[in-house]
């Protein structure tokens, strides 16, 4: 068997292994998913399970991620937040100033200035970049 075959079956195999899971009745997995301690990692799965689409996606976490230590990191949220501050920052008008988009974001008015004190910055740099060519 092709090494590309063996994965895939050993990762079938692992995917089976906790099909058992899924034939408990959904009570008693609730009551055991909610009840775990207020610490830690059964802390964290419990949020998953309340929060990200319940069983399901604690099978999927266990069987790609069991083991593994994860951090989730907000450097993504902030760029995504910073590149929604860019595209729609007015500052004459209230429902688009720095404290409406502050509040919209859930972030500080200092995120958003900073925000655009990075994108003025850049846009400074493209200016000479663009006169001297």
């Amino acid at each position: 068997m092709g090494d590309g075959l063996k994965e895939l079956s050993d990762r079938q195999k692992v995917r089976e292994s906790l099909d058992w899971i899924r034939d408990l009745k959904q009570k008693d997995v609730d009551r055991i998913m909610r009840a775990q301690s207020s610490k830690g990692d059964d802390l964290s799965m419990k949020m998953i399970y309340e929060d990200c689409g319940g069983i399901e996606t604690c099978i999927l976490l266990w069987l790609r991620l069991s083991r593994m230590t994860l951090h989730v990191s907000v450097r993504p949220l902030n760029a995504l937040r910073q590149l929604y501050i860019w595209q729609n920052f007015k500052a004459d008008d209230p429902e688009r100033n720095a404290k409406s988009l502050a509040a919209i974001l859930n972030c500080s008015e200092q995120f958003v200035r900073e925000a655009l004190t990075a994108k003025s910055k850049a846009d400074e740099v493209k200016d000479k970049v663009t006169l001297k060519e």
